[in-house]
Order: structure tokens, then sequence, then C-alpha cells
């Protein structure tokens, strides 16, 4: 880099999204150069800074706090994502998800979104036109399944357990339940087995 661009200036940024400490390797007299790396640590900013832009509400449940005040910021993110214009909004909503998982436990994460009122149609629009949605359509004509709710109930489940004939076999019986509770019992199979002798919720 210094011969190619002699003269300028680079300068490294590492955010540090969990715990740790970063330590440079500046080191002039030993190896003739400095790194210049700024370390930013998100566990010491307040969440409401990245609240403010929803390009930066994915590291909110990082920021500062109890394990009680990033579960609010994870809402908060969800809620501000969820309602935003922004084109990538269902991108940074599964990054967000991603990387809450460095503070916050699945079935918390999971609890979270039901809460404020994450949905499974937006996932199976934004998917619809993608590399995986195309994907995901191709097999469910090899095995006479849309991607549609049970399409993407079929992707859940095999997110979770092993593809076999009970996966796809609650995947259609799920598919004609109320779209959450399909969601909630999924989260909580112990096993695709257990999702076909389930009684379906009655819904109100």
């Amino acid at each position: 880099m210094m011969r190619e661009y002699p003269g300028f200036r680079l300068s490294q940024h590492v955010l540090v999204l969990g715990n740790g400490q970063v330590r440079g390797y500046d080191d002039l007299p030993t190896f003739g150069f400095a790194l210049d790396v700024r370390v930013i640590y998100l566990r010491e900013h307040d969440p409401a800074e990245f609240l403010a832009n929803p390009v930066l509400a994915p590291f909110a449940a990082l920021g500062r706090g109890s394990p009680a005040l990033r579960e609010e910021a994870l809402g908060a993110a969800i809620r501000l994502l969820r309602d935003s214009d922004h084109p990538q909004r269902w991108v940074l909503l599964q990054v967000t998800e991603a990387l809450a998982r460095i503070r916050l436990d699945p079935l918390t994460i999971e609890r979270i979104e039901k809460e404020n009122g994450m949905n499974i149609q937006p996932l199976v629009d934004f998917y619809r036109d993608t590399e995986v949605g195309h994907r995901l359509q191709d097999l469910g004509r090899d095995e006479g399944v849309g991607l549609g709710r049970e399409g993407v109930l079929l992707a859940l489940l095999r997110s979770r357990f092993a593809d076999g004939p009970q996966v796809r076999e609650a995947a259609h019986r799920l598919a004609e339940w109320d779209e959450a509770a399909a969601i909630e019992a999924i989260s909580a199979a112990s096993g695709p087995g257990s999702l076909l002798s389930a009684e379906q919720p009655l819904t109100r």
C-alpha cells in the first residue's frame, strides 16, 4: 500500500462487537510503519446513537447497558426497521437478528421479534427474487411446494432439523395454521414429529 500510494495515509477502523480488547501494532523503529488502528467498542456507546439511523440500527442491541436494556434496544431497532422505508430494511433486519445473538439468546430474540410485530410475509417477498429465493422455488417445484407460506416454513424447518419426509409433512400441515402460531410452534418444537401431532391453536 505504501509503495503503490506514496504520501497517502491509511486509517483502519475496528468495530468490537462483543467483549475483548484490541491492541495496536504500531512500531515505527522495528517495522517502519504504524497501523493507525482506530478502535470503536460498541459496548461503550448508548444504543440511542444507533437508533438514530436505520443503517446503524442493527448495532443497537450491542450497545451499552444491562441485558434488559439490550432487549429494549433490540425491540426498538426492529420497530424502526419494520416501519422504515429504507430499501434494504429486510436485509438490515436479518443483520440485526444475527448481531443480536452476540448478546442475547435465540429464544429471547424470537420473543422480542414476535412482540414487535415481525411476520413471515415480508421475508417471503424479500427472498422471492433473490438467488436464495430462486433456489427455494426450484426445490419447491421438485417437491410440489412453491415459495409461498409453505415454502418458507419448509426452509425454516430445514434450518432447525435435518430434511426428511416428516419435515415436508410438517411444513404442509403448518401452512394451514395462523402465521405467528406456525413460527412459534417451529421455534418450540423438539423435532418435526412433535409438529405432526400438535393441535392447531384457535385463532381469534
